[in-house]
């Protein structure tokens, strides 16, 4: 509903914390903001994503606590 179009579920081509998890046999989601150069000398992230994450983050705990 925040980004007003539906988000694909898809595997990345890099390793995180989350594949221990998935391991483990815990649901793992990997979310955050668009951006580029991760741990790179030049890394950015878009500042309207980081505003759409955090309504999202919002909502979520917002439902969860409920």
């Amino acid at each position: 509903a925040v980004l007003g179009r539906p988000v694909p579920v898809q595997g990345v081509p890099y390793w995180t914390d989350a594949a221990s998890l998935a391991a483990a046999g815990i649901p793992t989601v990997l979310f955050g903001p668009s951006g580029a150069g991760a741990h790179a000398l030049e890394e950015w992230v878009d500042l309207a994503s980081v505003q759409q994450c955090a309504t999202i983050y919002a909502r979520l705990i917002r439902a969860f606590c409920a």
